[in-house]
């Protein structure tokens, strides 16, 4: 064996060795820190979704029953009335109630009819606010043609206080709807 057949056969520098195992780190960094992106947009969207539809539960609920109603019963001007309940006559002529109700803790929009209570969001999610007076606005008008126009507003967010800050999910909603049944 000659001296040039040696040095071919050594193997590796350290030099070498030293740049593969940088390439290779950097490499897995990234793969890692696109993983972890990955699984926590996942997260972040599954609780969106879930605030969403509660909160478009909600709305549809709500849109019905306002649609439907014959009478207005809470106070309704043509400047605007504000109030976080809302109760209105149905076409069957009993009172029904939409507005906020706290549930172990948890703030919901619930409608009330006679005697049951129909829960319009999910526990999973709360109303945002201290309490049921600031978490869900109702504003009656009266428009110019003697009809009411009611808005309903509020934002829905991720009951569950442990998660992380980009696992949390808040939505607004916002419901207009003139009413074609309304009689004062």
């Amino acid at each position: 064996m000659s001296m040039n057949d040696k040095k071919h056969a050594q193997g590796f520098t350290l030099l070498e060795i030293v740049v593969s195992l940088g390439i290779l780190s950097i490499l897995g960094i990234v793969l890692t820190q696109s993983f972890i992106s990955s699984v926590r947009t996942s997260t972040k969207g599954e609780t969106t979704q879930e605030v969403v539809q509660s909160g478009n539960y909600a709305v549809e609920v709500s849109s019905r029953l306002l649609l439907n109603a014959n009478t207005v019963v809470s106070p309704c001007t043509s400047g605007g009335t504000s109030s976080s309940s809302f109760i209105v006559t149905n076409p069957d002529g009993q009172n029904s109630t939409l507005g906020c109700v706290s549930d172990s803790g948890v703030l919901r929009i619930a409608s009330s009819s006679a005697s049951s209570v129909s829960y319009l969001t999910s526990n999973a999610v709360t109303l945002s606010g201290a309490d049921c007076t600031s978490a869900l606005t109702f504003v009656c008008k009266i428009i110019g043609d003697g009809n009411a126009t009611v808005k309903m507003s509020f934002s829905l967010l991720q009951k569950n206080a442990d998660a992380r800050v980009y696992e949390k999910a808040s939505f607004p909603f916002e419901l207009s709807i003139t009413m074609r049944n309304y009689h004062p």
